[in-house]
């Protein structure tokens, strides 16, 4: 198959039409995928939840590309296609650990435990989820990279296909900056603040 242009695939994606959109999907996993895989293989799970992962993001691709997400001139697939999959692991992720700590709390009789601690950790990780959810894809991958993955900036950078270090550095102040900016903004945030 030949090359494709990112800005042609968006638009084979919201065509409508069956075949073209499989020939499309087909360039993307022959084209991006082994990055893609690359990337989620670091988060450590096992290979069978990877190809999981890099196919819900697929579907993910295709519903945000027909919503008109991608609608942008500088859209790229491959960043957006990453941060899709990083997001989908790190819930995975997220999801087997409360499974983990539903099962180990079980086993177990709380000696000592303040409740109200926990309780408060619980609705401190739920805001931190919708803060996570309201934000665009590019910079949820950034935020996550480096303050719950503890990634250096040149790593990110480079999974992100940014040119250089600075350019991951400005969209993490970017994005630190509508994140603040949505939570002053944000009526069940303000109410929060108040408690």
């Amino acid at each position: 198959m030949k090359e494709i242009k990112d800005r042609a695939l968006i638009n084979i994606l919201k065509s409508g039409d069956e075949k073209r959109i499989e020939q499309g999907l087909l360039f993307i996993i022959r084209k991006y995928r082994k990055k893609v895989v690359s990337v989620i293989e670091n988060r450590g799970l096992p290979q069978e939840e990877i190809e999981e992962v890099f196919n819900d993001g697929l579907l993910v691709l295709m519903k945000n590309a027909i919503k008109g997400l991608l609608d942008k001139d500088d859209s790229r697939i491959e960043p957006y296609l990453i941060g899709i999959c990083k997001n989908i692991s790190y819930q995975k992720y997220q999801k087997k650990q409360k499974l983990l700590a539903l099962t180990a709390s079980e086993n177990t009789i709380p000696l000592d435990t303040n409740y109200l601690d926990v309780m408060l950790n619980k609705e401190r990780q739920e805001i931190i989820d919708q803060l996570l959810h309201n934000m665009k894809e590019d910079c949820r991958s950034v935020i996550m990279g480096f303050y719950f993955y503890k990634k250096k900036m040149a790593e990110i950078a480079k999974e992100m296909n940014y040119k250089n270090e600075q350019t991951a550095r400005n969209k993490k102040a970017k994005c630190m900056k509508a994140l603040k900016t949505f939570v002053q903004q944000s009526n069940f945030f303000k109410a929060y603040l108040k408690k």
